[in-house]
């Protein structure tokens, strides 16, 4: 996975938990599908490859398949993995916790 503009934040921990696969061999001329889970982290437009390499043997050069380019569109959401309540209750909680300790001084 690559930034095709310069703009774009990519780092594949990120976007992937799965950025390795082990796989049967693949015979000369074979092919094989897989399904690759990934998450956008930002906006904008990125380039995605597969580089395959042996498990054992000479060290070869990788066998590359043709770029995929991707345009991630940004999308805008108050509630981005459901922390607004977490965000909003957390301070709430906090604040009436010290108002409930000031009026308990108070009263003593």
């Amino acid at each position: 996975m690559v930034d095709l503009t310069g703009h774009t934040y990519v780092d594949p921990e990120d976007w992937s938990s799965q950025r390795t696969r082990y796989l049967r061999p693949i015979p000369p001329g074979g092919s094989t599908t897989l399904s690759w889970p990934m998450n956008a982290v930002n906006a904008g437009t990125i380039g995605i490859y597969v580089a395959v390499l042996p498990r054992t043997g000479t060290p070869v050069r990788p066998t590359t398949s043709p770029t995929l380019r991707l345009r991630i569109e940004d999308r805008r959401t108050l509630n981005s993995g459901g922390v607004l309540p977490l965000a909003l209750g957390l301070p709430a909680a906090l604040g009436l916790l010290a108002l409930g300790v000031r009026v308990s001084r108070r009263r003593a």
